[in-house]
């Protein structure tokens, strides 16, 4: 019996670590809305090949960072939660794109080119979406 409670609880922990899902993004008008499922850590849009990492001290590696929020609320791992609008900072994050090369605020999105939305969790792996503004 202690083994079955052991594996109840691993996967209790397994489950309240899980990273973001699918990660969507819908274009509305001249608005660019980002939904998942689940709590984000980071958010950021970058170049297609660019990795966003999910430790708040790293930075954006591969490519350019358009735009880059993390979390500031951390009351059981709540973070910040869909849908967020490209450029609009939601309750319980701040913009942080400056201390990755991007304008504070985030770059104005360019028809035609291709972006990656990476959103990252309190653990698990982040939800990934290619899109072509």
């Amino acid at each position: 019996m202690r083994g079955l409670g052991s594996l109840v609880l691993l996967a209790s922990l397994a489950s309240a670590c899980a990273g973001p899902d699918d990660a969507k993004v819908e274009k509305q008008g001249e608005d660019l809305v980002i939904t998942w499922d689940g709590a984000g850590a980071r958010l950021c849009v970058t170049e297609p090949n660019a990795w966003c990492p999910g430790d708040k001290d790293d930075k954006v590696v591969g490519g350019a960072a358009f735009w880059v929020i993390d979390a500031v609320c951390f009351n059981g791992g709540d973070g910040f939660q869909p849908p967020v609008h490209y450029g609009k900072v939601p309750d319980c994050a701040k913009d942080v794109t400056a201390a990755h090369g991007g304008p504070a605020g985030g770059s104005p999105l360019v028809r035609g080119q291709t972006y990656r939305v990476m959103i990252t969790g309190f653990g698990g792996d982040p939800a990934i979406q290619q899109f072509t503004w």
